[in-house]
């Protein structure tokens, strides 16, 4: 996606949400995992609570990104499709099948 963004003039000055050809939460990628592959996967969550403090207390810094990514992992929020120039060629089953296979 880096690569793709360099030389491309609709990446400049621009935040871009880095999701597939389809909106899907994270726990929705454990879970198509665990169909594939008929096992369960543990999962562990931080409270949000303390991912929400990490937030505020890195606040209008870079470091705040991880966090808020996390928050809204924890929240189960989807993450939106990239842009079309942008999206990878394969769904996430089909890249789920082929590396899980």
């Amino acid at each position: 996606a880096i690569v793709a963004c360099v030389d491309n003039p609709e990446a400049r000055d621009r935040t871009i949400e880095l999701g597939g050809p389809q909106a899907i939460s994270p726990l929705e990628v454990v879970r198509l995992a665990e169909s594939i592959t008929g096992r369960e996967i543990s999962v562990e969550h931080v409270p949000i609570e303390a991912l929400e403090q990490q937030v505020a207390e890195t606040a209008g810094t870079d470091a705040s990104v991880f966090p808020s990514l996390m928050v809204s992992v924890a929240r189960g929020d989807d993450l939106p499709p990239a842009p079309e120039w942008l999206r990878p060629r394969t769904t996430v089953e089909d890249y789920l099948r082929g590396v899980l296979a």
